[in-house]
Order: C-alpha cells, then structure tokens, then sequence
C-alpha cells in the first residue's frame, strides 16, 4: 500500500516538510502544507514554497468568521445592526374556516366570532454588537430581534 501511495503521490522532500512543521503559527503552518499539496512534483531549478510566502498568504475568511467577527480584521464595531435570522413574510388564505370551535373544557363563545379568512406573518430578525473584547478578553455580547 505504502508504494502504491507513493507511486501516485509527488515526491515531496523531507526538508519541506520539515520547514512547515517548525512554524509555530496554526494558520501559517497550514498554509505551508497547503502550498506543499498545490505544488506538483517541482521541475529542476525550481523554488520550493518557503515558510515566509506560505505566512503572508491570509486565508479568506469563513461564514461563521464573518458573521460572528473571529478575526481582527474583521471587527466592524459597536451598534451596527446585521442580519440574524431568516427573514420571511408568509400569507395565507382559508375558505374553509371552524365557525363554531368548541372545547370540552370551555363552554361556547357568547358572542359572534368574526373570523378573517386570510393571515400574515413577517419576521425581521437582526443582531447588534452592544460590547467588544470585554474584560481585556476578545469576548463580545450581542443582542438580537
């Protein structure tokens, strides 16, 4: 198994692997993997990926890093609304209404019932920052709607 892996998979030295796994950083030394795993088996002369290019290329951000401002660069502050829920309007009509509902815990209704036969519901749902790193930590409070 171990040759067949082998065969398939570029040749890839011993020193440039070594080179990503001595960067202390998580995400730079994922990006030197990475770097390793795009690059084919290298033609004569050619550069091999180094550790510095591997910390200067940032990966893009992620929905929940964005969302949620995980990173930095990301902090858009305090007070600014975003959306936060799914936001929908539903209608519904019925022509086919219970005219006379009952219960057999509740006596009848004394007066008439006037019913609508159509209905509708909106949710506008949004969140807002009201504190960023709190306590000298990067924790954040939010409050929603």
């Amino acid at each position: 198994m171990g040759f067949a892996l082998g065969a398939v998979v570029p040749c890839i030295a011993q020193g440039q692997l070594a080179r990503c796994a001595a960067i202390g950083d998580d995400r730079a030394r994922l990006a030197c993997y990475d770097a390793l795993a795009r690059t084919e088996a290298p033609a004569a002369g050619a550069p091999s990926p180094s550790a510095p290019a591997a910390e200067a290329a940032a990966p893009p951000a992620t929905e929940i890093e964005r969302r949620w401002e995980l990173r930095p660069d990301l902090q858009r502050g305090t007070f600014k609304l975003q959306p936060y829920r799914a936001l929908y309007a539903l209608a519904h009509y019925s022509t086919n209404m219970n005219e006379q509902p009952s219960s057999p815990t509740r006596p009848p209704p004394t007066q008439d019932i006037h019913l609508d036969p159509f209905e509708a519901k909106m949710q506008l749902s949004f969140k807002a920052k009201l504190a960023q790193d709190m306590l000298g930590t990067s924790t954040d409070a939010y409050s929603s709607r």
